[in-house]
């Protein structure tokens, strides 16, 4: 009887230590829903048999179409329960135009997340917020709507003292310009300075500013350290392709990658068509290193998808099931918007939503301030803690 109740007893101790372990683990090193991806430095034998992971990395970079993804990645980190490393205040990493640090995550800080996706300065420690073997990827937008773009939204005319076409016709100059105005910024100090260089760096300087290279950081070594850091570089124009890309990885479903376009500018810039050509050869002499980076990861994407076809099929589902959830969710009443829009120095195209929305439908078209507030009670009734 005393070596059965032994046995017995001995069950009963090995259950409560796998519960406590169990435990702990969630607690402190928050499970994901699927095996993990290996390192990308692993051997070809390891990433071969690589298994779909939702421990994800995103580096969030301006002008991009990059809010889409925020809000599809902020919409799976809901789905899945998955932890997400936030901010502290508002909806941006305070940091994000100098070095990381932890301090600024909203509490309680976990040794290690599932997702990070906000905007930050791509760093070690950044990289070290998730498991070693997380899947990590960023996106690259055409150089001309780019730059186009990125002129507006940083209001570089305050620097240039030019317009955005008398900027195309001599970006070599104005570049110059505008470089001159960001060492000046770089050498005052307050945060009002810093975060003006800031602006002024990441619009003549956006990959390496972004990756956290130095700022004379050739277009070779931006490859090469792209390569090393990122297991998928998104291609804007490609953006569907791209995202059934992330949906093998992370065992996603269409509806899970189901998208608005966040952000978009309302006036589209058709006067460029008559001197597209001209003002893209101006760009490339003016910014090299963003042309050759970007013409490598497109047409690195693109050779993989013309060797799997069944990307470019699902893709086209993609758009199919994008526009039957349009035209379930919004309404084309321009009266009516989502709200919360995070202020923007140029117009921006408001999602209409139906009046009788559902809670997706909301989730969809909801801004980057909003799912984070989401995000953030999430964290805090998971994790407890308070600002």
């Amino acid at each position: 009887m005393k070596l059965k109740w032994n046995s017995f007893a001995s069950i009963i101790c090995l259950f409560i230590l796998l519960t406590q372990v169990r435990q702990f683990k969630h607690q402190y090193f928050t499970p994901v829903a699927h095996e993990l991806l290996p390192n990308k430095s692993g051997s070809e034998d390891e990433r071969n048999k690589m298994i779909c992971t939702k421990s994800i990395g995103f580096l969030k970079t301006h002008k991009t179409g990059s809010s889409t993804v925020f809000n599809i990645l902020s919409r799976v980190a809901v789905a899945y329960n998955l932890s997400v490393a936030v901010p502290r205040r508002r909806h941006l990493i305070p940091s994000y135009h100098s070095a990381f640090r932890r301090s600024t995550l909203l509490p309680p800080i976990l040794p290690t997340y599932d997702m990070i996706f906000h905007h930050v300065v791509y760093s070690q420690q950044v990289r070290n917020l998730l498991p070693s073997h997380s899947f990590w990827f960023t996106i690259l937008r055409e150089p001309l709507s780019y730059f186009v773009s990125s002129y507006d939204y940083y209001l570089i005319s305050r620097f240039s003292g030019v317009n955005i076409t008398r900027f195309l016709d001599d970006p070599i100059k104005y570049r110059r310009i505008i470089q001159e105005k960001a060492l000046e910024m770089k050498s005052r100090t307050g945060l009002n300075a810093k975060a003006l260089w800031y602006k002024i760096s990441i619009f003549t300087n956006s990959l390496q500013t972004n990756c956290g290279l130095p700022e004379d950081t050739p277009a070779s070594k931006i490859i090469e350290f792209m390569e090393q850091q990122f297991h998928l570089v998104f291609i804007t124009e490609m953006f569907e392709e791209s995202l059934i890309l992330l949906k093998d990885e992370a065992c996603l479903t269409l509806q899970d990658i189901s998208f608005f376009k966040q952000n978009e500018r309302k006036n589209r810039d058709a006067w460029l068509l008559s001197t597209r050509d001209q003002y893209l050869k101006n760009l490339e002499v003016a910014f090299p290193e963003y042309f050759q980076v970007y013409s490598h990861f497109k047409n690195k994407l693109q050779e993989r998808l013309d060797a799997d076809r069944r990307v470019g099929d699902e893709s086209r589902e993609l758009r199919a099931f994008n526009d039957a959830m349009k035209s379930k969710c919004l309404t084309p009443d321009d009266s009516r918007s989502n709200g919360d829009r995070v202020y923007q120095p140029v117009e921006i195209r408001q999602l209409s939503i139906s009046p009788n929305a559902s809670e997706e439908c909301r989730m969809m078209t909801s801004s980057e301030a909003t799912m984070t507030d989401i995000l953030k009670t999430r964290h805090r009734e998971n994790y407890g803690g308070n600002e």
